[in-house]
């Protein structure tokens, strides 16, 4: 190692690292390195690729650190229909949740291995109302965590990834080999040993699938190969995956048409995973547009949106626990560099917010929020949220959207038959949070995805969302397990007070 190499990792160990122990994340420099001028994320990109260090390797604390100024900050909040995961400050994985009413309906219609408690990682049964450390991964510092339906993703510091909870129908999402013991059943974290070795960034917990990000711009992805939504091209194994659903049960590098393209953000929906390259390409596999194709690369995704730079794509599906190809793609919600929010698929119940509830098979700009510079966007099953760069969150679609008053189901129009449990709110165009006003929030997220079918009749199931704050505090809404409050609706946003002082991210 070279002198000026030396110099700069002690100046990162002397005076960045001890800053980062004391959550001072905000005014984090190193002034005394001479190869940056004081910009930790300067400093993190010098280590990484400095000309004077090609292929130097990286400590797992200047990855920590990478990872921190490199991810968004909603890498550090999840939401599935039924639990939560958080970062805290203290880098601990926390989580919350149980088993909502949803379940015993869909266990009637027909799903035979969907997760209760296991996907909260604690190892019991009991359910939990203010997030709880994982106390498996106490010895970690959690960089990234993903709640999906059935199972959960957490990175840690070091790039390794945990998975816990269960493979949606033996669907292999949670990254373990066939015969390891348990292979489709996790209630505690356990280490995928398929990516052991690499520095994984960020994760994503689908319905069926996951996929894993590296922080050399890799991606991996595995689970249920339905309409090739893992993007792993027609190998001879999969050439009728199609059609029987075949599954990849460890994490598998991606089939990108150019190879020199870098994936910087990733999203697993219901039959899709959809990408973004470093230089904002918006790539999709599977079946990623309503009655669209289906593909099993990775393909520019829509015309529409050439010569835009995305920094950020969501989507969900309309009904996740379904084969049905018309329930394969929802809606989604896609961010470019320049702060304009895109919107297509399913508008069934105003989740685009265009103001109707027409569907739209490409993407279109969300026309109320012209002139609003937004930095995230959040959807779940009917809603729709998104996070200015001033820290305000705009909500629409038909659930919890943190809007205070419920509506009735008879007051709520829609294109089907649905049979809507208990009040909801609903905009169509996207409206501010009014209990927000005042407060800056960093990051949102949602979940409610659940929902059952019979015949031509739908079931909205519970709907919830949450937020950080800039002091570090979460906020819950809504109904069900992933709000904290399976049976009491929470109207508007409420700040988390037994968290207190354990502050999040």
């Amino acid at each position: 190692m070279s002198s000026a190499l030396e110099a700069h990792e002690e100046a990162v160990m002397a005076n960045v690292l001890p800053m980062l122990m004391a959550k001072d994340l905000g005014v984090l420099m190193c002034a005394s390195c001479s190869l940056c001028d004081g910009s930790v994320a300067k400093h993190v990109k010098t280590k990484l690729s400095h000309e004077e260090f090609p292929g130097t390797p990286l400590s797992d604390e200047l990855f920590a650190l990478h990872v921190r100024e490199t991810s968004p900050a909603w890498a550090r909040l999840s939401l599935s229909e039924e639990h939560g995961l958080v970062v805290d400050e203290g880098f601990r994985a926390r989580s919350w949740g149980g088993r909502s009413w949803l379940r015993g309906f869909v266990m009637r219609i027909g799903e035979s291995c969907l997760s209760q408690r296991e996907k909260l990682g604690h190892g019991d049964r009991a359910d939990v109302v203010v997030p709880r450390t994982i106390s498996a991964l106490a010895s970690e510092r959690v960089l990234c965590v993903s709640a999906g339906p059935s199972h959960s993703l957490v990175v840690t510091a070091s790039g390794s990834l945990f998975s816990f909870g269960l493979c949606h129908r033996g669907g292999g999402n949670l990254g373990h080999p066939a015969g390891s013991s348990p292979d489709w059943m996790c209630s505690v974290p356990r280490r995928v040993e398929a990516l052991r070795g690499e520095r994984v960034a960020r994760a994503f917990a689908g319905v069926t699938h996951s996929a894993a990000l590296g922080h050399d711009g890799r991606l991996w992805t595995w689970g249920t190969n339905t309409y090739g939504k893992l993007g792993l091209g027609l190998t001879p194994e999969l050439i009728n995956n199609a059609a029987s659903n075949a599954q990849v049960l460890v994490p598998t590098l991606a089939a990108l048409k150019k190879k020199e393209d870098k994936i910087e953000d990733v999203e697993v929906a219901g039959g899709s995973t959809m990408a973004i390259t470093t230089n904002g390409k918006l790539l999709a596999a599977g079946k990623f547009a309503v009655d669209g194709p289906e593909t099993a690369t990775f393909v520019r995704a829509f015309p529409e949106l050439d010569g835009l730079s995305m920094v950020q794509v969501c989507s969900t599906a309309r009904m996740q626990y379904s084969y049905h190809p018309r329930h394969a793609h929802g809606h989604t919600l896609a961010v470019d560099s320049d702060g304009r929010l895109y919107s297509w698929g399913n508008g069934d119940m105003g989740a685009l917010g265009h103001g109707g509830l027409e569907d739209e098979p490409r993407p279109r700009q969300v026309a109320a929020l012209a002139g609003t510079k937004i930095v995230q966007a959040a959807v779940a099953r009917h809603v729709s949220f998104a996070l200015t760069d001033e820290g305000k969150v705009w909500s629409w679609g038909t659930g919890a959207l943190g809007h205070g008053e419920l509506e009735t189901a008879e007051t709520i129009p829609r294109q089907h038959n649905y049979f809507i449990r208990g009040g909801f709110q609903q905009s169509l165009l996207p409206a501010e949070i009014p209990s927000l006003r005042g407060v800056s929030v960093t990051c949102v997220a949602c979940g409610g995805e659940g929902c059952g079918s019979w015949g031509d009749d739908y079931v909205m199931g519970t709907s919830a969302g949450a937020l950080l704050d800039s002091r570090g505090a979460l906020w819950r809404w809504g109904r069900g397990d992933a709000a904290g409050s399976p049976i009491n609706r929470w109207t508007n946003p409420a700040a988390v007070t037994a968290l207190y002082p354990a502050r999040v991210n």
